[in-house]
C-alpha cells in the first residue's frame, strides 16, 4: 500500500521523510499529547499527514 512517505511533496516535488513532532509544533489545539508522525518535505519544509495521524488528532 502505498502511503504517504512515498509520494513526492505536492508543494514543490521533493521527497518527504518521517518525522516525528510534538502535537503542541503542529500550531492547532488538539485532544492527544502523544507525539505524532508527519511527512515532512525536505526541500520546502511542507508536512503532509498520514491518515494514520488524522486519525489520532480527531
Amino acid at each position: 500500500m502505498t502511503s504517504e512517505f512515498d509520494l513526492p511533496c505536492s508543494a514543490c516535488g521533493g521527497d518527504l521523510r518521517e518525522v516525528t513532532i510534538e502535537p503542541h509544533k503542529l500550531g492547532i489545539n488538539v485532544e492527544t499529547e502523544s507525539s505524532v508522525l508527519v511527512a515532512e518535505c525536505r526541500i520546502c519544509g511542507e508536512r503532509h499527514y498520514p491518515e494514520r495521524t488524522l486519525a489520532t488528532l480527531k
